[in-house]
């Protein structure tokens, strides 16, 4: 096979998925029933409380972030990627680390699929969001010390 053969293969490639994507654009974006079903199926050992579990949706509604609102349960991550949501379960908060930079808030971990999730947040989401994440964290050293 020389190259002609490949450049001309990967080139109806492209065109074909272009055109794909304009004439079935993807539109999905997360609403906050759509993350809460999604951490209920992929967290299933964990218990939701629609009461105290807290849903933090990014202004673009393709990230969230989802508190659980037992502390034991610590947060999960939700992103949007085409027409399913991929979410990331992070038990020990502890093991998170939150950046606030330009406006958008950064958790790093040491997950290698997905080493960071940054996520645009109004300035009230972000103060509720780190004040329950200190809380939680706060109520598991506490637990641990009991």
């Amino acid at each position: 096979m020389d190259f002609v053969q490949i450049g001309g293969s990967l080139a109806a490639i492209v065109i074909l998925a272009l055109i794909a994507r304009w004439l079935y654009p993807n539109k999905a974006e997360l609403t906050e029933d759509r993350v809460i079903r999604n951490v209920a199926r992929y967290c299933p050992d964990t218990e939701l409380d629609a009461r105290a579990d807290k849903t933090y949706l990014s202004q673009d509604n393709k990230n969230a972030i989802f508190v659980f609102g037992q502390a034991r349960f610590g947060i999960a991550t939700a992103t949007a990627l085409g027409d399913r949501v991929v979410v990331r379960h992070y038990a020990d908060t502890s093991e998170v680390d939150f950046r606030l930079e330009n406006g958008k808030l950064s958790l790093v971990t040491d997950d290698f699929t997905q080493p960071s999730f940054t996520v645009a947040l109004g300035e009230d989401d972000v103060s509720n969001l780190l004040s329950a994440v200190n809380d939680t964290t706060a109520k598991d050293a506490n637990h641990a010390h009991a």
